[in-house]
């Protein structure tokens, strides 16, 4: 029997983890898209997600939210629809959320109340209270 295609107890923990939290992370995607998981035995996973919507006839342009997504892995199953662009902002920490919230008000917990500010800057983080001031941390 040859033993060098059987999965080490080492390697597999780390791959029952990486398959967990994908489980998880599809869990929290709209059930209106049907999800499946292909996994291969060599450790790579394809996930396939159909997403239902009306594409017109006609060129037209249409915006669809995937989430943390590689545009270089969309494509799609119907010949007659060619993707044309994809992009997405890969950062996730609270830097870039921040960034990208720049000139939208915000809403923070303090205590049992809630405070809105508006946020103003970036470098470094700049927040406008309700009530004009500036201030230079997060409100809470």
């Amino acid at each position: 029997m040859n033993r060098s295609h059987a999965p080490s107890h080492s390697r597999r923990s780390p791959r029952r983890g990486a398959l967990l939290a994908l489980a998880l992370m599809l869990l929290g995607a709209p059930l209106a898209a049907q999800t499946s998981l292909t996994i291969y035995n060599d450790g790579r996973v394809l996930v396939r997600r159909d997403i239902p919507m009306d594409i017109a006839r006609a060129e037209s342009q249409h915006t669809v939210v995937t989430g943390p997504m590689d545009p270089g892995t969309l494509f799609s199953l119907d010949p007659d629809v060619n993707l044309a662009v994809g992009a997405y902002d890969g950062g996730t920490d609270q830097q870039s959320a921040i960034r990208r919230a720049l000139g939208r008000r915000l809403t923070f917990r303090v205590g049992k109340d809630t405070v809105s500010a508006e946020v103003v800057g970036v470098d470094p983080e700049r927040y406008k209270l309700p009530d004009g001031s500036i201030t230079f941390q997060a409100p809470g």
